[in-house]
């Protein structure tokens, strides 16, 4: 299921592994995926571009040599995950082209599950090789909290 399901990601964004903004791409959205509830097992690492699986860019690879052919529907045996992909789904489409929003969206959700204050998050986006700024840094915490990826509390 899980090769499905990032094979399903690499041709719902309409983009492969041979170049870097790609690779990024599936790096961020599978880990957005995670913290939306749907685990696929991949851990992740801090990087220079957010969170970082090694396992999931070696996964990625093999599928994208395999050229296996683009599912017109995915759908799930159980129908909590169906349910909670869709939901996703919905919620990545304003950022899956955008390599650079899914960095930040994936960063700031990386940083806040590992208790680093919003101060601090902040502070490590904005030193990033993206350069984002104070207003898109608002926003993302902002969309990230409105989708219930952030917790409200802190």
């Amino acid at each position: 299921m899980k090769l499905k399901i990032i094979n399903h990601v690499l041709k719902m964004g309409g983009f492969s592994m041979k170049d870097f903004e790609g690779r990024l791409s599936l790096q961020k959205i599978i880990y957005l995926m995670q913290e939306f509830g749907i685990s696929l097992g991949y851990s992740f690492n801090w990087y220079i571009h957010g969170p970082y699986s090694p396992e999931l860019a070696s996964d990625g690879f093999k599928l994208d040599n395999l050229k296996i052919e683009k599912h017109l529907k995915m759908k799930f045996m159980d129908e909590k995950l169906e349910e909670d992909f869709e939901m996703f789904l919905d919620f990545i489409k304003r950022y899956k082209k955008s390599p650079r929003k899914l960095e930040l969206l994936a960063s700031i959700a990386f940083l806040y599950k590992n208790k680093v204050p919003r101060e601090k998050i902040i502070e490590k986006i904005k030193q990033k090789p993206s350069k984002f700024d104070g207003a898109e840094i608002k926003e993302a915490f902002k969309f990230l909290r409105a989708a219930g990826v952030l917790d409200v509390k802190k």
